[in-house]
């Protein structure tokens, strides 16, 4: 095996994903991201940029029988997905799929949920020529925009995005959900600690929901003072547990 891959566990051991040390790492966030989806026996969940997987295995090892699709645009983290997808027997499907958001009509049938950890920071250099974390972090020439209204696209109609993203992108976000015609908003801060500002959040948005209903959650905190876990943090981290 490449020197450069580990077998990282993820819910005590629930998944096992081969990861790139080099490379994007997914950890805390994106199981925080499967453990929110709200997902119903025989629904379609696509999670677009989904790197080598691992929202998309947690979301399959809580939920059984609903298929959960992985749209990657890296050819690597497509790979690593689909020996992640092989060697793991969950209660659900996952299906990997290679393929960037900017193409028009990937999939011939619409998506009752799509999720999203899309890159944190805008690039504003080298936007062609990122290494291979950075494909991770930064945004390439697909924007956060980009990822919105392909969700948008791809979602039926009132059908669900959840998307995690910095607090600093917060506006951002809303603006752009409000100018295609989201509604129904749900906010959920992240707090890594419980005196600290949220440094992330997750939010929730109805596909033609109703545009004046936004709701501000209490959300959650990550740490204790001592840095270990809250009793809620490791529940949905170690033991799958559902956000809610």
């Amino acid at each position: 095996m490449n020197e450069n891959i580990s077998i990282d566990a993820f819910l005590s051991g629930k998944v096992k994903v081969y990861q790139d040390n080099s490379g994007y790492k997914s950890g805390v966030d994106a199981v925080l991201l499967a453990s929110i989806i709200k997902a119903k026996q025989g629904q379609k969940v696509l999670d677009i940029g989904s790197g080598v997987g691992v929202a998309s295995l947690c979301l399959a090892s809580r939920i059984p029988n609903i298929e959960v699709y992985g749209l990657e645009v890296n050819e690597y983290f497509y790979g690593l997905s689909v020996k992640n997808s092989a060697e793991n027997s969950l209660p659900s499907k996952y299906i990997p799929k290679l393929g960037s958001i900017l193409t028009k009509n990937i999939f011939d049938f619409k998506f009752d949920i799509i999720m999203s950890n899309p890159p944190y920071y805008k690039n504003y250099q080298n936007k062609n020529n990122l290494s291979l974390k950075e494909q991770g972090n930064m945004e390439g020439v697909a924007k956060l925009a980009d990822f919105i209204k392909f969700a948008f696209h791809n979602l039926k109609n009132h059908g669900c995005l959840y998307l995690i993203q910095r607090s600093e992108r917060l506006k951002e976000t809303l603006d752009l959900l409000v100018a295609k015609h989201w509604g129904n908003i749900e906010i959920h801060p992240i707090y890594s600690f419980a005196e600290n500002p949220a440094k992330r959040f997750i939010v929730v948005a109805k596909k033609l929901g109703l545009a004046d209903n936004t709701i501000l959650h209490y959300g959650i905190v990550i740490h204790k003072k001592d840095t270990t876990y809250t009793v809620r943090a490791e529940g949905i981290l170690r033991n799958g547990n559902s956000f809610y």
